[in-house]
């Protein structure tokens, strides 16, 4: 590396180099008070997380209505719920962005909506992108 530095015109005009008054290069003061809390951040796919939002409030509570089936150690399973988790970490890419490859995305949303749900019977349930899914085991 020779140690050179690039700019672009914009940094340029940001450090007061370029040609003109520098007005643009001037930052404004915040003002002072209390300000608007921000929104919740969104995941970086944000049309598609909203898809997603949309797809596992559908999906959540129908897998939820076929774990009341099963005893709440078998939902609850520690070995299940660290496979699952293992799905999610590793093809957590492909919930948000999709794939090319048929079926992997499919296969990737259905661990995690198996995932939420059976989260969901744990005590105080579990939040997941701003919704929150909670069952109580043995209700119709």
């Amino acid at each position: 590396m020779s140690g050179r530095r690039f700019h672009t015109k914009a940094s340029k005009r940001l450090n007061g180099k370029a040609g003109g008054n520098g007005a643009t290069a001037r930052r404004t003061k915040e003002k002072s008070g209390p300000r608007e809390p921000s929104p919740p951040k969104r995941n970086a796919g944000d049309g598609n997380s909203e898809l997603l939002d949309i797809a596992l409030q559908a999906a959540v509570p129908l897998r939820i209505r076929e774990l009341r089936k099963q005893p709440l150690s078998s939902v609850l399973n520690a070995k299940r719920l660290q496979e699952l988790g293992d799905v999610i970490a590793e093809r957590g890419d492909i919930i948000i962005f999709g794939s090319k490859k048929t079926g992997r995305a499919e296969d990737a949303f259905n661990k995690l909506a198996e995932a939420l749900a059976r989260l969901a019977f744990a005590q105080g349930g579990v939040t997941f992108n701003g919704v929150h899914y909670e069952a109580a085991h043995g209700v119709a």
